[in-house]
């Protein structure tokens, strides 16, 4: 869910700024306030398990590009 909440504001961003060339960094803080101790982990790249390397890589390395 934190995944989305991010893309939401970017994609707001983009309506309110359809001119932008670059976005904004979306920093994301959860606020816990619960019973028991907070026991999940707070590395969204532990979201992909195995495929960690290759989400880093989609995320940090240039995308392929097929020009038509």
């Amino acid at each position: 869910r934190l995944l989305q909440y991010c893309w939401r504001i970017l994609a707001e961003y983009l309506e309110q700024h359809p001119k932008a060339k670059v976005l904004p960094v979306v920093i994301p803080v959860v606020l816990f306030n619960g019973e028991e101790a907070y026991v999940c982990s707070t590395r969204l790249l532990d979201l992909f398990g195995d495929q960690q390397d290759l989400m880093r890589a989609v995320l940090t390395e240039p995308f392929a590009l097929i020009d038509l």
